[in-house]
């Protein structure tokens, strides 16, 4: 995946900007940029694991502060909320740099998924 770091993408800008671009506004960013890159890889990858990874953050975020309404169990809720959204801060900064300089991060687990589902475009898409 190095040789596509330096390929061209759909939208002309250089893979490691479009890609660090895809961490940017955590899921919503993945969503535009792995809807709008048709060709490199190496860029549709990151906007896919930008995608799971923040989707995932989002939805457990919110479980948990839904949960933290719950007498007893709510105030380790709570904890458990903000650890998670300090976590994925800092995950989400080092993402952005590390992506920039062209290097390939690929997460546990979410990786495996993002590179499964970051083909390229079939027809029609």
């Amino acid at each position: 995946m190095a040789a596509e770091a330096n390929a061209p993408t759909s939208s002309g800008l250089p893979a490691n900007v479009a890609a660090a671009l895809s961490y940017l506004l955590f899921w919503l960013s993945g969503l535009i940029v792995f809807a709008t890159e048709k060709r490199n890889r190496f860029v549709r990858f990151h906007a896919m694991q930008s995608l799971i990874l923040f989707g995932l953050v989002t939805v457990v975020v919110l479980a948990l502060r839904f949960i933290g309404f719950i007498p007893v169990i709510g105030a380790l809720a709570g904890f458990l909320s903000a650890l998670i959204q300090l976590l994925a801060t800092l995950g989400w900064a080092a993402l952005i740099v590390l992506t920039f300089l062209g290097r390939h991060i690929r997460l546990p687990v979410i990786g495996d998924y993002a590179e499964r589902y970051s083909g390229p475009a079939g027809p029609g898409f």
